[in-house]
Formats: structure tokens, sequence, C-alpha cells
């Protein structure tokens, strides 16, 4: 069974001193260390380029900026789900004995190599060039579209949504690693700038620069035994559309479908999971994912939330790094913290933030809800 064996995230927020390269270069190097190996034992290298230095062939150019030749070298790119399909790929390797150490980075300068505006123009891509691009839709936009069908169908407030900001945040205050950790309260997300209609700043993600990375391997000589080990038992990844008019619908996610999958193929059930790392870039997102993902009814997902049960003591503590709304959005790093952090809690190595854990989901989203993927890891040991 494959094991995440090393995980490592870079300084997060506004990182003048480093650009995207050497963000990647210092995740890569921090999570084989934490596996206890050097950089010359990887034999599979996976990135998702950068917005930042998008280089045609990346993980290829890593490679080769590290000083290293890895038998193998792939970049990825499926958003913010990327992170699933890797560990996939990843996984299969090393379970098949085609590769000792694989390694998943993912790392850009976005605040500060990019700058917000271009950051905001660049990542507007992302709409279609012909029916949306045109008409000026930016990330926010697309995804308020989203907000607004939910809020409706379910008669959602902006303050229930808020409270995902407010969880979110919680955890924040406890991570000092976070970009933004002063706590909120309901009314201060409401009360922030409106940016897209139904959409506050507050429950909108920031611009960040920051990476991450995690080893995989089953070779018991990067496995390290002072600590518990965090097993994969299950992934799955599915996709509906790219561009949001071609969505078939805009109240609900593949969480549910994916989650399923996934659980099934790790051979457990919504009752053994006892974290969840959910893919909030907007703060609704994260109540329609734990709703199709089974944790609550249909449209009782914000109630969920501002009830309390994404919280320490809670149903299902979730992003208890801080999630992409306080923690950092540098783009598809912000997948793979997902993982760093479900690694360390079942390492039992969050400090003040540790909840009781032993089994935990982790859910990703890619696009403007195009694509997802979910995963199971377990602690050994």
């Amino acid at each position: 069974m494959a094991l995440i064996v090393g995980v490592a995230d870079t300084p997060v927020g506004v990182v003048p001193d480093l650009n995207a390269t050497d963000l990647y270069a210092l995740a890569i190097r921090g999570a084989v260390a934490d596996a206890g190996a050097t950089v010359r034992d990887i034999d599979f290298l996976i990135t998702g380029n950068s917005r930042e230095h998008p280089f045609l062939y990346h993980a290829e150019v890593m490679a080769e900026y590290m000083g290293i030749t890895p038998e193998r070298c792939i970049t990825l790119q499926t958003g913010g789900a990327t992170t699933v399909s890797a560990v996939a790929m990843a996984n299969a390797a090393v379970e098949g004995g085609d590769a000792k150490l694989a390694v998943i980075a993912m790392a850009d300068s976005i605040a500060t190599g990019l700058g917000r505006s271009n950051a905001v123009e660049n990542m507007s891509s992302a709409s279609h060039p012909l029916w949306e691009h045109q008409l000026g839709a930016t990330i926010p936009a697309l995804y308020a579209l989203i907000a607004t069908r939910y809020m409706h169908e379910f008669g959602i407030t902006s303050e229930q949504i808020a409270a995902v900001a407010v969880s979110d945040r919680h955890y924040a205050h406890l991570n000092a690693k976070a970009q933004y950790r002063d706590e909120l309260t309901v009314k201060d997300v409401v009360n922030s700038r409106l940016i897209a209609d139904p959409l506050h700043l507050l429950d909108c993600s920031p611009v960040s620069d920051g990476g991450c990375a995690i080893a995989i391997a089953k070779d018991l000589r990067f496995v390290r035994d002072d600590r518990p080990r965090a097993a994969i038992l299950g992934y799955a990844s599915a996709m509906t559309n790219e561009h949001i008019s071609q969505a078939p619908s805009y109240a609900k996610t593949l969480a549910g479908h994916t989650a399923k999958l996934a659980l099934d193929r790790a051979k457990r059930t919504l009752e053994d999971i006892d974290i969840a790392m959910i893919y909030d870039a907007f703060s609704f997102m994260m109540c329609m994912a734990i709703e199709d993902i089974g944790f609550c009814k249909r449209g009782e997902g914000a109630a969920f939330v501002a009830a309390g049960e994404t919280l320490p003591g809670g149903r299902i503590p979730t992003n208890t790094h801080g999630g992409v709304l306080s923690y950092a959005h540098p783009g598809r790093p912000s997948g793979l913290f997902l993982v760093t952090e479900a690694a360390r809690q079942l390492y039992g190595d969050c400090g003040v933030r540790q909840v009781p854990c032993s089994t935990a989901l982790v859910d990703a989203t890619g696009g403007i809800n195009s694509s997802h993927g979910t995963l199971i890891i377990e602690r050994e040991g």
C-alpha cells in the first residue's frame, strides 16, 4: 500500500523573495527531507505548472533546475482537482513497482509574481472565449452564478454561507503559517465589499504566493518509524464540463459521485471519516460539497456549518489549516494543501489545531465546478 511519507508547505501569503520556481524547489526539497530522502531519490516527479512561470514542460524544467534526472516527469492541469489525479498516478506507479519515490509539487507566485490585476485577468481565461470571456466574466462572477442558483433553490441566505469563512478563520487563527489569521464573525463577512452578487469579499479566496509538495512511497527506506503512517486507500475523479455555460446543473457538484467511488474503493463508509478537507475558494462551495458527499441533507450544508459541525468537536472538523479562504490560494497548490494538512493531522503533528482522527476525506474542485476529485487517507500504526 502506498503511503504519504513526506509533506512540506512553503511560506504562504505574500512571499516577495521567492518566485514560483523557487517556491517549487523549496517545497520539493522539504517533502523529500521530511521522508528522510534527498532530491536524487526522486524517480517520478509530477507538477502542475504555474501562472508566473508557465513552462511548456514544467516538470522537466523543475528537474533540470534542481539538477536531477527522474525516470518520469509529468505536468498535469485540471485546476484545483489536479491533486487527486496526481495522487492517482503516483500511487499507481508506486504500487506497480514503477517508482520508488514519487513527488507531487504545486507552487505559484500569484500575489507578487503576477500581481493582483494580472492574476485576475489571467484567471479569467477559464471562461469561454466567445460566450463568457467577452462579457467580462471573472472567476468570482462565474461562481456567483452557481451561488445564486444554489441559494435560490434552497432558500439560503448570505449570512448562512458566511459561516464557512468564519469556520475556516477559526482554524487559521490557530495556524501560525496561515495568510489571514484574525478571527471573523458572520457580520464581518456580509459587511465586506460585494465582489459579485451574492459573494462578498470575505466569501472569496485571497490572491497568494506559496507552494507545497508530498512524497509517496512504500519502500521502507522512505518510511519514518517515529510517526504514524498515512496510507492512500482510495480515490476517484470525474468531470461534467469545462465552461459554465455548458454546466448540467448550477446547484449540484460531483462531490457525491467521486466520494462514493473513493469510499467504495477504500472499503470505507462516511461513518469512518473523522475529518474533511474541502476545496472552498468561495464560501458556498463547502456547503454544497458537504451536502453532496452526504454529511447532511441537500440544502442543509450552510446550516450544518453554522451549527458548528465543521469546528473541533463537531460532526466533521473541516479545513483545519484554514481552508482556501484563509490559509492561502496560490492557484493549484490550494488543492495539495488539503493533502498536506490531512497527512499532518493523521501524523498527529498539528499542535493546537490537532483534532482526533484516523481517516480523512479530501475533496477538490477544478475549473468552474467542472472537475472533481476525492481522496481517502488513513492513519496506520
